[in-house]
């Protein structure tokens, strides 16, 4: 009855649209009363839970849930979905063979507690075993601790040969923080979304450092304490660490300032009181001349009005816009991927429309990428031609509201070309930078500082390049159009002062990796 009542109050709060999906996805679930159930409903259809604006505590009361406790299950359910690496993969499955614990946790907790060292010595979590075994996270984590207290933990260690080890010692010399439990506490504060996206934990990092893993949990709690008690930090100009990287920065926090159109850094001294405080983003994101969103993104340097789009893709006219498809859904592909058939085929509809629209008459966008968009400075290709250099421009959306899931923002209005075709390219034709797409399957040499002032969205960093280690998580997708245009769609909503971080996928990149071709 109570549970009833629960689903009743939140039906009549919520508008009719908001209660079919509600009613169809807890259907289809099978989730109400059920939090395991409830939490792989919420994450497996979250991107329709944002778009009809359907709250979390809306979902977990027509569910008839607690919401504290389905998101502390969300989030133990987000740790266990994080990839592992193949090798990471065929050990835990062996284990799982081994011990024939599938889908029974009692089982998968011996599993697990026998053999932890050797699991988390390869970075695997308790919560991805649990997965591994098809057992809930939060079942499994409470029967470890049931079973095995935390004083008899073995002191957990990166084995010879993992493949973090050299990382973390590196990190320890920079930091100068072996055997030194307040230099190695900095060092995890300063490193600690790094190290959580390696899975390397904070006793791996501990025993690195030769102090007790307790010591250093102690150490890092009372400097987190001392920052949220300090009052009045002292504002000293820091250099830049990215210009000068033979100075040590200890980021203790970092967090967007709308009002300051920046990122804070707050960092400490060596007793642990917060001693600076600044803006460490405050060049990108002054106003710049030369971003004229009112251009095509793709413009000749003669007629900057001209909007060649249709030429790029091929196509004779605009009319044939229509015939054009998506080459590749980049990011976007692993959302759409958990969407129910029919709202994915809602969802792709709607985004090729606006796609088609966009490139059909790109000038009457830029009213919406003024609002969608803040640009930091003018976008400059580097002079030498071997180098293609973005990094440290950003564009964040300094509007009041944020920005909805699968927004099309804008076109990339660089050239895009699949990295094993791009040092052919330099070789045949010369500098990149000065390549622009054009009439198909031609190229021919433009001024690349001329076509860039037609939009801000080129200056969109990336938070995972080629090759490269991730930096954050990226929330915007690079969905291409015939293999040519290249869109910036969101892949989830944009908050008010929020960075974007745009994921060109796995084959393609505009950065191209070509910093080692040469004229």
């Amino acid at each position: 009855m109570c549970l009833q009542m629960r689903k009743q109050e939140v039906t009549n709060r919520l508008t009719v649209q908001q209660n079919q999906v509600l009613n169809q996805i807890t259907h289809h679930a099978d989730c109400l009363g059920a939090k395991a159930r409830a939490v792989c409903a919420w994450l497996d259809y979250l991107p329709t839970m944002i778009s009809n604006n359907i709250k979390l505590k809306d979902f977990a009361d027509f569910c008839g849930v607690n919401e504290s406790t389905l998101r502390n299950y969300i989030s133990h359910e987000q740790r266990a979905r994080l990839p592992l690496t193949a090798s990471q993969q065929a050990l835990g499955q062996q284990v799982v063979r081994d011990a024939q614990c599938a889908r029974e946790p009692h089982k998968a907790t011996q599993a697990w507690i026998q053999h932890q060292t050797t699991l988390q010595g390869v970075g695997i979590t308790p919560f991805q075993f649990s997965r591994l075994a098809e057992v809930p996270p939060q079942t499994l984590i409470v029967l470890i601790k049931c079973l095995q207290p935390q004083k008899h933990l073995p002191q957990l260690t990166l084995g010879p040969g993992h493949k973090d080890l050299p990382f973390v010692d590196n990190m320890v010399k920079s930091h100068n923080c072996s055997k030194n439990s307040k230099e190695s506490a900095r060092a995890w504060l300063a490193n600690q979304h790094t190290f959580e996206v390696r899975g390397i934990t904070r006793s791996q990092f501990a025993s690195r450092c030769g102090v007790s893993a307790k010591v250093l949990s102690k150490a890092i709690a009372y400097m987190k304490f001392r920052l949220r008690h300090q009052m009045n930090p002292v504002i000293k100009p820091v250099l830049n660490p990215v210009l000068n990287p033979e100075i040590p920065m200890i980021a203790i926090k970092k967090e967007i300032d709308p009002s300051n159109r920046g990122i804070v850094e707050i960092t400490l001294d060596e007793s642990g009181n917060e001693s600076e405080c600044r803006i460490i983003t405050e060049p990108r994101l002054q106003e710049a001349a030369g971003s004229d969103n009112s251009l095509p993104v793709y413009h000749h340097p003669e007629n900057p009005r001209q909007n060649p789009s249709v030429e790029v893709l091929g196509l004779d006219s605009a009319n044939e816009v229509k015939n054009s498809k998506v080459t590749s859904w980049g990011g976007m592909k692993t959302v759409l991927e958990k969407m129910p058939i029919k709202s994915r085929i809602k969802l792709e509809s709607k985004i090729v429309s606006e796609l088609y629209q966009q490139i059909k008459d790109k000038s009457q966008n830029d009213g919406q990428v003024n609002c969608l968009m803040e640009n930091s400075e003018p976008h400059s290709l580097p002079h030498r031609a071997n180098e293609i250099i973005i990094m440290g421009i950003g564009v964040f959306n300094l509007g009041s509201e944020p920005i909805a899931a699968n927004t099309v923002i804008d076109f990339y209005d660089g050239i895009f070309l699949e990295q094993g075709a791009a040092g052919k390219v330099v070789d045949n034709t010369g500098p990149v930078n000065t390549l622009i797409y054009k009439g198909g399957s031609s190229l021919e040499r433009f001024n690349a500082d001329t076509l860039a002032a037609g939009s801000i969205a080129h200056n969109i960093n990336s938070g995972k390049l080629a090759k490269e280690p991730l930096l954050v998580e990226n929330n915007v997708a690079a969905v291409q159009v015939n293999s040519k245009l290249t869109a910036y769609v969101t892949l989830r909503e944009i908050a008010a002062g929020e960075e974007y971080f745009v994921d060109y996928g796995v084959r393609s990149n505009p950065f191209m990796a070509i910093k080692n071709h040469k004229n």
